[in-house]
């Protein structure tokens, strides 16, 4: 299979080869030859020619292989966008960190037990009414098109966009042996920052539904 490296790095000399030496280690582990390195010697990434020249000519590769989805994008929904897209044209994606995420179709017919989780930025008077409505919304979904059972429902109102400031999702991972499913109205309300996703989806390690972006679940490559 004809396999693409994509990075981006400011690195040079040892610490450079050192990377290139990771990715071909790891191709090994999964029987691949890199044919074609894409490589961005800039963390900037309006300046990523290397990764636009990569999806230009994305039809000629079978696999792709990253550091992390980070990577890819440094905000949650762009990166599943274009993940999704490579996937869709038949691209197998692996990530040496972070394993694989799969686009999967939801089973509403099974009975499951779900929490949902909402987040507003920065509330105001004329936008708190925002949150118990995206709540609402996910309440009357799973109601009136699934099977499933709402057991909690957890929503936060944040000032800043920083993790810490989700306090309900810290109470949902604590509880999340609860549940068998999460629900959200948009993937991005869990963290807009791909790598810090990324990390809630392990500490869940449970299936996601979005009612924008549909069912997603990942799972760690080795």
């Amino acid at each position: 299979m004809k396999t693409a490296v994509y990075h981006f790095t400011n690195s040079d000399g040892i610490r450079y080869q050192k990377i290139i030496d990771e990715f071909k280690e790891y191709a090994k582990t999964k029987d691949l030859s890199i044919d074609e390195f894409f490589i961005d010697k800039t963390t900037l990434e309006y300046q990523h020619v290397e990764f636009n020249r990569f999806l230009s000519t994305s039809e000629q590769f079978d696999v792709l292989i990253v550091k992390d989805f980070y990577h890819i994008c440094k905000k949650t929904l762009k990166c599943l966008s274009i993940l999704k897209e490579l996937l869709d044209k038949g691209i197998k994606i692996y990530s040496l960190k972070d394993g694989e995420i799969k686009f999967c179709n939801a089973d509403f017919d099974k009975p499951l037990k779900v929490a949902t989780y909402s987040r507003h930025w920065r509330p105001s008077v004329m936008s708190k009414p925002f949150v118990p409505l995206k709540t609402d919304i996910l309440n009357l979904f799973v109601n009136k098109e699934t099977n499933w059972f709402v057991v909690d429902q957890y929503y936060d109102e944040c000032s800043d966009e920083k993790y810490n400031s989700q306090l309900q999702l810290m109470k949902l991972l604590e509880n999340k042996d609860k549940y068998d499913l999460i629900i959200v109205n948009s993937l991005q309300e869990l963290n807009h920052r791909t790598a810090l996703f990324i990390k809630i989806l392990y500490e869940l390690n449970l299936d996601i539904y979005s009612l924008q972006e549909g069912l997603i679940r990942i799972a760690r490559s080795d």
